[in-house]
């Protein structure tokens, strides 16, 4: 299996699953257009869940990376960004995109 940066740098979690968890979502489309951004956030408050989804998934790697300031704080890696993924569900839910 090919290493990865993100990989390299959460060796520390043994996980296999984890690994593979990194590799998939550098896969997974950014979001670069800030109108974009805004018409799905728009739908996310009309009540649209794919939209929910694709917000989400483009801002799994901002997850990942503010979770790496905690590396070597004894800190389980693989969890915290389970908790920083489900703050990331509940952020696109409360996204107003008039205010940004």
């Amino acid at each position: 299996m090919a290493e990865t940066r993100s990989s390299r740098f959460f060796r520390s979690s043994p996980s296999s699953a984890f690994d593979q968890y990194l590799q998939d979502i550098q896969k997974l489309p950014l979001i670069s257009d800030p109108e974009e951004e805004r018409r799905l956030a728009r739908r996310v408050q009309k009540g649209d869940e794919v939209a929910a989804e694709r917000l989400v998934t483009a801002n799994l790697r901002f997850v990942i990376s503010y979770v790496k300031k905690y590396q070597g704080h004894g800190l389980d890696l693989a969890e915290l960004v389970a908790i920083g993924n489900e703050g990331l569900l509940k952020a696109v839910k409360k996204f107003d995109p008039d205010q940004g």
